[in-house]
């Protein structure tokens, strides 16, 4: 049986809300958080003593996400440190929040800058008849290739049989179609291509798999610099929402690729602003939920002015260059949750000895480390503790958001917190 989306708001406070959003049975609230998982470790980490009531969204990469979830349902008899079957635990996140598949195409139509990891995992999934097509993309031939897709009917509909299986073999709640990067200089032919890919999977991911679609869209950060891609964008958004053509559509997942906020002007953090309350309006008036996808602290922030969740990658290394993140921290990234952003281990390991080998948090993963010499622990233990530090920290900063709102403090709330943290320059982007 077909089930539909359904979005409904019940608080309102300023440019922010809560709502809830229901599939099936399922159900979830906003404002919330997720993340996007590339291991089978990762997963596990949610088997052990992680309790985070706003961490609704599991993402997974799709170049792995059937695998990680064979793996996690075929195990019996694993349990967690306290004993419980981890078997229940996972049982319970499928019950309890949603779960959709990036189909990183980012990746995809663009070379990896080491040409190898993860792309050419991403490249096996497909057919050799579907590779073929695929290795003809290449940043220069992006847009043209696109558009020659768009128009070759039975590759096309090729394309998406194939990513939306992927995608079933990870039991998704929701299918997410492949889609170019839309870019500043990308024609406005491809927009419309955009538009067109998404109802096309939209009416075979209903029709084949009974199964809702998300409206994906993946710009590049230029589009905030150079507007007129970005204005086109939203004006056929805008007549999509006036018609109807979008009705159905009631999850939606913006990625900003190479977002650099905090280093830009003032005048690009305005325009950033700007779009995201645009696109939220829009959404609302088709009922629907926004969420930034591969994003970290700005995605918090745009909860003030009208996103309803935002999901970041679970290392802490957001896809700020268009391919999946990589630290170059060998220790791998802190969030510190007082300075709002991640921080070097070298750096972090100052301050920890400083502060009586303290970490500055008080969540439940950081004090299973502290009073110990943080260059002693094991990178194993350590990439697992930070990963549980990040899930807890963010959903205390959720918390208070949800409190906020509840108060009508927003705005004031956050602002607050930006004020006093290392990232000052995105006040700008509050309303």
């Amino acid at each position: 049986m077909y089930k539909q989306i359904v979005v409904e708001e019940t608080v309102q406070a300023a440019h922010s809300r809560r709502a809830t959003v229901q599939i099936g049975n399922k159900m979830i609230t906003t404002p919330c958080y997720g993340v996007l998982l590339k291991k089978a470790f990762e997963l596990d980490l949610f088997n052990r003593d992680v309790s985070a009531p706003n961490l609704q969204l599991i993402g997974l990469r799709q170049s792995n996400a059937p695998a990680i979830i064979k793996e996690h349902e075929i195990r019996r008899g694993y349990r967690t440190l306290t004993g419980e079957p981890t078997e229940q635990i996972y049982i319970g996140m499928r019950n309890t929040k949603f779960w959709f598949v990036d189909p990183c195409t980012d990746l995809l139509y663009y070379k990896a800058p080491d040409g190898k990891s993860e792309q050419a995992e991403l490249f096996a999934k497909y057919s050799p008849e579907m590779q073929k097509v695929l290795r003809q993309f290449t940043p220069a031939t992006h847009d043209q290739k696109w558009q020659e897709l768009c128009q070759d009917e039975a590759t096309l509909m090729r394309l998406i049989r194939e990513t939306c299986k992927l995608q079933m073999e990870a039991k998704a709640d929701f299918i997410v179609p492949p889609v170019p990067l839309i870019t500043a200089d990308s024609p406005l032919k491809l927009v419309d291509n955009w538009v067109d890919l998404v109802k096309t999977t939209g009416v075979f991911a209903k029709t084949n798999l009974e199964l809702p679609t998300a409206i994906p869209l993946f710009i590049h950060f230029n589009c905030v610099k150079r507007t007129d891609t970005l204005a086109y964008l939203v004006k056929r958004l805008n007549e999509e929402v006036i018609n109807g053509g979008m009705a159905e559509y009631k999850m939606f997942l913006l990625r900003v690729v190479g977002e650099n906020l905090e280093g830009e002007s003032r005048e690009v953090r305005e325009r950033f602003k700007l779009f995201i309350q645009g696109i939220s309006r829009l959404a609302r008036e088709a009922k629907c939920a926004v969420a930034l996808l591969d994003i970290g602290t700005v995605g918090l922030l745009s909860i003030a002015i009208g996103a309803d969740a935002f999901i970041e990658p679970l290392s802490g290394v957001p896809c700020a260059s268009g391919f999946v993140g990589r630290s170059k921290d060998k220790h791998g990234r802190y969030y510190h949750p007082e300075g709002m952003k991640m921080v070097r281990f070298a750096d972090l390991k100052a301050s920890y000895d400083a502060q009586g080998q303290k970490l500055p948090c008080e969540c439940t993963a950081c004090d299973s480390i502290n009073g110990n010499d943080l260059a002693e622990v094991p990178d194993g233990v350590w990439n697992e503790t930070r990963r549980r530090h990040l899930v807890l920290a963010r959903n205390q900063e959720l918390n208070e958001a949800n409190e906020a709102i509840a108060d009508n403090t927003i705005r004031g709330a956050i602002s607050e917190k930006v004020q006093r943290s290392d990232v000052k320059n995105l006040l700008d982007i509050l309303p």
